[in-house]
């Protein structure tokens, strides 16, 4: 899938296999892995596996997880994408950004891109979405892209809060 998706300060690429070191740096900073990993460092091997399976995600013509880089930068800023949470599998936005380009807008703007592109590419009706109750930043994220309050769970010792919207078709 060599499809890209501009934005007005990102570009956005489906993951590649040579991708997955610059992400394991990504998802190993502290401020990133607090809330996406369970502040856990996630092996690179296992990096590897979800960049594998986000690739064939994306050969089937489905969901997966995409890189963003800044227009004026070859690195990771962060990323995007749909992937699939809990049992039964719900499929959820994801995002995140590098701790150095927060405040700026840029996680709005890959998300909005991403929940957009679901809606046209994907055809999904309702998108949803999901953060520890803590992720302040995320929730808000979620608000801006005029997500609402869906419901508020407790699993594996983790207070969660879910968002969603609705197409506009």
């Amino acid at each position: 899938m060599n499809q890209i998706i501009e934005t007005n300060r990102m570009l956005l690429s489906p993951v590649s296999k040579n991708d997955a070191e610059e992400l394991h740096q990504l998802w190993a900073q502290p401020a990133v892995r607090k809330y996406l990993c369970d502040d856990s460092i996630v092996p690179l091997s296992q990096i590897e596996e979800i960049v594998a399976q986000s690739i064939t995600a994306f050969e089937e013509k489905r969901y997966g997880i995409w890189i963003a880089r800044l227009k004026h930068s070859p690195a990771i800023a962060g990323f995007t994408g749909y992937w699939p949470f809990f049992e039964p599998p719900e499929i959820q936005l994801i995002y995140g950004l590098a701790p150095d380009l927060w405040g700026q807008g840029l996680g709005t703007e890959m998300a909005r891109a991403m929940l957009n592109y679901g809606f046209k590419a994907y055809g999904f009706e309702t998108v949803r979405a999901s953060a520890d109750v803590p992720n302040v930043a995320s929730i808000a994220i979620m608000k801006r892209l005029g997500m609402t309050f869906d419901r508020q769970i407790t699993k594996d010792g983790q207070d969660l809060v879910f968002y969603q919207i609705s197409s506009l078709h």
